[in-house]
C-alpha cells in the first residue's frame, strides 16, 4: 500500500514559523512547476510573529466569504419566481404527502416515488412547515409563490452548503487558491444553480454525489482517517436517498479504493462506507426501516421501467425531435453546459496535467472518471434529458479550475498572474450575472449561447410562463378570460384570481380568449391540434423571449360572431362583427366584435342607441374600449345586454352605433361602410342592424 500523502496544511504552525523566519516563504520541496507553484505562500515580512498568521486567517476567512456569498446568492434570489412542470405537477404535491404522512406516523407511506427523492422531500416538508410559522407570525403571504419560495428555500441552502463543504474538501486535495478557483466555479456555475434552487432532486444528487466522492479521495489518496470515510460513506447514502444515479457511486469509490489499496486492504474500508451509506439511508428513509421490501421494489421499478423508457412526450436533439437521442446526447450536453471559462480550463487540462504532482494526478483522473461513469451510466437509458448531466458537473468545474490554475501558474510576472486571476474571477461573477435568474437557460456563450442550447435540446420546464401570467392579468379583458396553453400547470400557478386555464385537445372550444404555445410544444415542428393554426397562422399579440429566445407565444382568439362587419371607426379600430340576440319580453344581447388597427395611445368609448319605429331612442349604452397601450390587431369584446321599456311599441328598432374620444367627445371617422342618416343620429354612425318586436 502506497503511503498516505500528508495534508499540504499538516505542518504546524510553529514549523511554518520557523520556515518563515529561515526563508521568508513556505515551498513545499520536489514539486514541479506549474501547478505545484501554487501550493507556495508568500508572507511579507514582518517583525510580529502573530501579523502573518493573522493576515493569513483573514485571507483564508475573505476566500470562504466569496465562495459563501457566491453559492448562496444566487441560489436564494428571486425564489419562487416561476414554478417548474415537475415541482407544480409533482414535487409539491409529494412534500405534501410526505409530511403528512410524517404528521400521522404512516412511515410506510413516505414511500412516494421510485427516485426516491426523500431529501428533496424532507426539504420541501421543512419549507412547508416555514410557510407555515411564517403565515402564523405575519412574514409571509398566503400566496402559491410565497409557498413555493420557502419550500425552494431549503433545497437551495443545502445545495449552498455542499459546496462550501466542497470546498473544505477540495482544500485538503488541492493547493490553496486552486481549491477556491473550484470551489468559486462551482458556486457559480448556471447550470448548477438553475437545479439548484427548484424542488427537485438532480441538484442534489450532485451535491452529494461530489461531497462522497471528494472525502473518498480524500481518505483514499491523502489522509486515511476513519471519520473521512464515514462522511463518504454518510453522503453516498443521501445521494441514493435523491436519485438513482447516485448508483455511480458504487463503481467510481470502488475503483478509487482499488487504485490505493491491495484488494484485501480496500475491501475492509469499502464495508464500512457501505453500512454508512446503508445506516444512512435507513435512518433517513423511514419507510425503508418498516417495508424495506417494498421500498427496494420501487426504487428496483423507477431504475429498469422509468429509465429504460423514452420520454412520453418524445425528445429533441441537434435540431431533430427524436425519441431516444442516442450516445452522443450527454457528450453535446457536457460540452453546451459548460461555461466559457470552464470549457478554457478543460482545454488546459492536459498542459497542467504534465505539472501536477502524483497523488494530484490520481485526484484528477478520479474525478475524470466519476464524470465518465455518470456519462456512460446516463448514456445506457433511453430516457434522456440535459438536466440529467447535473452530478457530472462540480467535478468538470474542479478539473476545469486545475486547468486554469496551471496556466495561471505559468506566468512569471506576479502582478500579471494576479490581475488573470481576478478576471476569471471577475469573469465568473459578469457569467452568473448574465444569466440571473433564467440560469436554467443557460449554454455556452462560445458554442451559440441560449439560441444554440434551443436549437440542441428540449428546452422550457416552465421558465418564461410567470411572464405569460403577468401579461395576460394586466389585459382589460382578463377577467373570467379562459386560456388555452400546451403547458398548463406552470402557467395556471400565476394567474389572477377568476382566470381560467385549460388544455384542450384537437377542438378549440369556443369559450377560450387566449392561446399560449410554449416553446419545448413547438420544437421539431408545429404543435398538436388545435394550437397547430395558431403557431403557424397567427399572429401573437405577444412572445415571451428569455435570453434573445422564444419561449411563449400569446394568440388572441377572435370573438365568435354571427354577423361580419367591415366597418372601422378612424384609424384605430375596426368592427370585425357583431352578434344581435333578442329574447322574450324585450330583452336583447349584443355582442360587438373590435380589432385595434394601430397601436392604442389613449382609450376610446362606443354609444349604441335603439331607436324605435317612431324614432324615438329606448335604449342607450355607452361601452369603455379599453385601447390604451394595445397593440395593431388586438380582439376587444363588448358584451352589451339591455331591454327594452315595456311600454315600447311593436315594430322595427335600428340599432346605431358609433365612436368617439372621451376625452374631447370628438366622434371617430366612420369609414368601410355607409353612415346613416345624420339627421337618425347625427354623424359618423353606422346602422348596425335592426330587429322586431313584437306586439302584445
Amino acid at each position: 500500500m502506497p503511503s498516505a500523502v500528508p495534508h499540504d496544511r499538516a505542518l504546524s504552525r510553529d514549523r511554518v514559523g520557523q520556515l518563515f523566519y529561515a526563508r521568508g516563504r513556505l515551498t513545499q520541496p520536489g514539486r514541479s512547476r506549474g501547478v505545484e507553484a501554487g501550493m507556495r505562500i508568500e508572507f511579507p515580512r514582518a517583525h510580529s510573529r502573530a501579523i502573518p498568521w493573522l493576515r493569513e486567517d483573514v485571507a483564508a476567512l475573505l476566500l470562504r466569504l466569496v465562495v459563501l456569498i457566491t453559492a448562496l446568492l444566487p441560489r436564494i434570489i428571486q425564489l419562487g419566481m416561476f414554478v417548474t412542470v415537475d415541482e407544480a405537477d409533482h414535487w409539491i404535491e409529494r412534500s405534501t404527502t410526505f409530511l403528512a404522512a410524517l404528521r400521522s406516523g404512516d412511515l410506510a407511506a413516505t414511500a412516494i416515488t421510485s427516485h426516491p427523492g426523500v431529501i428533496t422531500m424532507w426539504l420541501g416538508s421543512a419549507g412547508i412547515v416555514l410557510h407555515e410559522l411564517a403565515l402564523q407570525a405575519h412574514l409571509a403571504q398566503d400566496t402559491f409563490a410565497a409557498r413555493l419560495a420557502l419550500m425552494q428555500l431549503p433545497v437551495a441552502l443545502a445545495n449552498a452548503l455542499g459546496v462550501m463543504v466542497g470546498y473544505a474538501l477540495l482544500r485538503r486535495l488541492l493547493p490553496a487558491h486552486t481549491a477556491f478557483l473550484a470551489a468559486l466555479l462551482w458556486a457559480a456555475d448556471p447550470f448548477l444553480i438553475a437545479y439548484s434552487r427548484v424542488l427537485h432532486v438532480d441538484a442534489l444528487t450532485s451535491t452529494f454525489v461530489t461531497l462522497s466522492f471528494l472525502a473518498a479521495c480524500v481518505y483514499w489518496n491523502h489522509t486515511p482517517q476513519r471519520r473521512t470515510l464515514v462522511l463518504s460513506g454518510v453522503f453516498a447514502g443521501m445521494g441514493l436517498l435523491c436519485k438513482s444515479p447516485a448508483l455511480v457511486l458504487f463503481p467510481a469509490v470502488g475503483l478509487l479504493a482499488l487504485s490505493a489499496r491491495t484488494p484485501r486492504r480496500a475491501v475492509g474500508a469499502l464495508a464500512v462506507w457501505g453500512l454508512a451509506a446503508a445506516a444512512t439511508a435507513a435512518l433517513l428513509w423511514p419507510a425503508l426501516l418498516v417495508e424495506p421490501m417494498r421500498v427496494v421494489e420501487l426504487v428496483a421499478s423507477g431504475v429498469t421501467d422509468n429509465g429504460a423508457v423514452p420520454h412520453a412526450n418524445g425528445n429533441f436533439f441537434l435540431g431533430q425531435a427524436t425519441d431516444a437521442p442516442g450516445l452522443l446526447f450527454y457528450p453535446v450536453v457536457l460540452a453546451m453546459r459548460t461555461t466559457p471559462i470552464t470549457l478554457v480550463g478543460l482545454l488546459l487540462l492536459p498542459w497542467a496535467w504534465r505539472d501536477l504532482a502524483h497523488h494530484r494526478r490520481r485526484d484528477m483522473a478520479a474525478l475524470a472518471l466519476l464524470v465518465l461513469l455518470v456519462l456512460l451510466a446516463l448514456s445506457i437509458f433511453a430516457k434522456k434529458h440535459n438536466r440529467y448531466l447535473v452530478p457530472a458537473f462540480p467535478a468538470v468545474d474542479v478539473l476545469a479550475a486545475v486547468g486554469l490554475a496551471g496556466a495561471l501558474a505559468r506566468i512569471s510576472l506576479r502582478r500579471v498572474r494576479q490581475a488573470a486571476a481576478a478576471a476569471l474571477v471577475a469573469a465568473a461573477a459578469l457569467n452568473l450575472a448574465f444569466w440571473h435568474p433564467y440560469s436554467i437557460a443557460s449554454f455556452n456563450q462560445l458554442l451559440g449561447g441560449a439560441q444554440a442550447g434551443a436549437d440542441d435540446f428540449l428546452v422550457g420546464w416552465g421558465e418564461g410562463l410567470e411572464q405569460v401570467a403577468a401579461w395576460l392579468n394586466e389585459q382589460p379583458d382578463s377577467q373570467g378570460a379562459w386560456v388555452a396553453t400546451t403547458l398548463k400547470s406552470p402557467l395556471a400557478a400565476y394567474l389572477r384570481p377568476g382566470m381560467h386555464v385549460m388544455q384542450p385537445n384537437l377542438d378549440m372550444p369556443e369559450k377560450i380568449r387566449y392561446v399560449v404555445v410554449y416553446v419545448r410544444n413547438a420544437q421539431g415542428g408545429p404543435p398538436a391540434p388545435p394550437f397547430d393554426r395558431y403557431y403557424q397562422y397567427g399572429t401573437p399579440a405577444h412572445t415571451v423571449s428569455i435570453h434573445g429566445v422564444p419561449y411563449a407565444w400569446i394568440y388572441q382568439v377572435q370573438p365568435q360572431i354571427t354577423t361580419a362587419s367591415g366597418a372601422s371607426f378612424g384609424d384605430a379600430l375596426a368592427l370585425r362583427g357583431f352578434s344581435l340576440d333578442v329574447g322574450d319580453a324585450g330583452a336583447v344581447a349584443l355582442k360587438l366584435a373590435w380589432q385595434t388597427t394601430r397601436a392604442g395611445q389613449s382609450d376610446y368609448a362606443a354609444f349604441v342607441h335603439v331607436l324605435g319605429p317612431d324614432g324615438q331612442r329606448y335604449a342607450q349604452l355607452d361601452p369603455q374600449l379599453a385601447t390604451g397601450g394595445l397593440g395593431v390587431g388586438r380582439f376587444l369584446t363588448s358584451e352589451l345586454p339591455f331591454s327594452l321599456p315595456a311600454d315600447a311599441p311593436a315594430g322595427t328598432y335600428r340599432v346605431l352605433l358609433g365612436t368617439y374620444d372621451p376625452a374631447t367627445g370628438q366622434r371617430l371617422a366612420l369609414g368601410g361602410a355607409q353612415a346613416a342618416d345624420p339627421a337618425l343620429d347625427g354623424g359618423e354612425t353606422l346602422l348596425l342592424t335592426t330587429f322586431t318586436k313584437s306586439g302584445g
